[in-house]
């Protein structure tokens, strides 16, 4: 999950870190007030140096309403923006630092290397930039952080006493964030002003999707839905897991070691996937029918290889659910090839004959594979080229809040039937 610059300097902020003067807003008023501390700033990314506070409220003007924008996330579906405000900064002295893990070493690492041919550093070999690289102990203190890798770096930069301090609070906030909210990788410009001052600025963080539960409370401040791809969205809701990929031909798969083993054969063949979709061990026929409409909605796809391994779930089950699924969202202008193996694939194979749906059915992995490539390679343009997309903001506001009424109302059920279980135990026990 990458953020927004403001999210990630606010971040910064909180943990400690020094950073420049700066301010962000969604409405024209707070715009306003914050020029005010203003003398010279840089406006919104990308960057645009203005002279006044004048003509930064007309740049403000260019993106916000005057009235402002209330937030999608309380139900609005008209998109927030953000503009975001720096101070300028007279600088002395430009370092990039990459904060993230070195996967040789299998330790956190952080990267330094000076930004500008201009900008020596002076424990630079003569006639080299400044590049160095501080691998660190996630388990140490902050005291031995400081002692063994801030100091060692500090000193190698050249940094005098009086810039030690700032760059000590932003690395220290920064193994913090990282740690806290694991990162995937924390990038910054260490700044070094004039008046010897230390800043952070340009901040780009990345975070890993998967930890979402333990760090809960930063993600969800810092989350943007404007950021994420309509479709994951959806398919995140539903308890799908989408990736949009490069290619044409779109996959439905249950279970992600075989929807990543399709994706490869897919590959060998020639083709080239659309996404990885792990439609989940169940298939059920709600489930397919979300998920044909996430692939679907991708004006790209040529075909589509459904492949489902019937485990606990019938084949002949898991085809009557593509069977419904394919009549109610009328996607029947796209080939589709489907691969049953696994409990009754034999009967749900031929369920999907008899359909008369135009599914081309296959039990042989490579045999299906080899077919969804050689439809995908006949067809020169995308037979949904010019469909409109079905998974809209508003749709996918809608789809949520019904969704989550139905699960409520499951959770009601579920309460009840404990309480009433409960209550039973207890007379049984008395």
């Amino acid at each position: 999950m990458y953020i927004l610059e403001h999210h990630s300097q606010n971040l910064l902020r909180k943990y400690g870190g020094p950073i420049p003067n700066s301010f962000s807003s969604t409405q024209m008023k707070s715009v306003l007030k914050g020029l005010e501390s203003f003398k010279t700033l840089i406006g919104p990314r990308p960057s645009v140096v203005t002279k006044s506070p004048s003509e930064a409220r007309m740049l403000a003007a260019e993106v916000l309403p005057e009235d402002g924008l209330k937030s999608y996330l309380k139900g609005d579906l008209q998109p927030r923006k953000t503009v975001y405000f720096q101070e300028e900064l007279d600088l002395y002295k430009h370092w990039h630092l990459t904060m993230t893990i070195d996967r040789k070493a299998c330790r956190p690492v952080i990267k330094i290397r000076d930004a500008k041919p201009d900008n020596k550093t002076r424990g630079a070999p003569e006639g080299e930039l400044f590049q160095k690289n501080y691998l660190f102990d996630l388990s140490d203190t902050d005291s031995e952080f400081m002692a063994e890798t801030i100091q060692k770096i500090a000193s190698e930069l050249g940094l005098v006493s009086a810039t030690r301090q700032g760059f000590q609070h932003g690395l220290i906030a920064l193994r913090k964030i990282f740690m806290e909210a694991q990162a995937i990788f924390l990038e910054v410009d260490v700044l070094r002003r004039r008046n010897s001052k230390i800043v952070f600025a340009n901040s780009r963080f990345c975070f890993d999707d998967d930890a979402k539960k333990k760090a809960r409370n930063v993600y969800l401040s810092l989350w943007e839905p404007l950021m994420e791809d309509e479709a994951e969205l959806y398919a995140e809701t539903f308890g799908l897991v989408y990736v949009k990929m490069d290619g044409d031909i779109g996959t439905v798969v249950n279970g992600a070691g075989l929807a990543m083993a399709t994706n490869d054969a897919i590959r060998v063949h020639g083709g080239r996937s659309a996404n990885f979709l792990d439609a989940g061990g169940q298939a059920t026929n709600d489930t397919m029918k979300r998920a044909f409409k996430i692939v679907m909605d991708d004006r790209r796809v040529k075909t589509i290889f459904v492949n489902i391994y019937g485990g606990i779930t019938r084949c002949d089950m898991i085809a009557e659910s593509i069977i419904d699924a394919v009549y109610s969202l009328s996607h029947q202008s796209v080939p589709m090839v489907v691969r049953l193996q696994g409990t009754n694939s034999e009967e749900g194979l031929k369920l999907l004959e008899d359909a008369n749906l135009g599914i081309h059915v296959e039990a042989d992995f490579d045999k299906a594979t080899k077919k969804a490539v050689e439809l995908a390679e006949s067809i020169p343009t995308p037979p949904n080229a010019d469909r409109p997309k079905a998974i809209t903001r508003e749709v996918l506001h809608e789809d949520t809040k019904r969704h989550t009424i139905e699960v409520r109302k499951k959770m009601k059920r579920q309460l009840k039937k404990k309480a009433k279980r409960d209550e039973k135990a207890e007379r049984a026990r008395k």
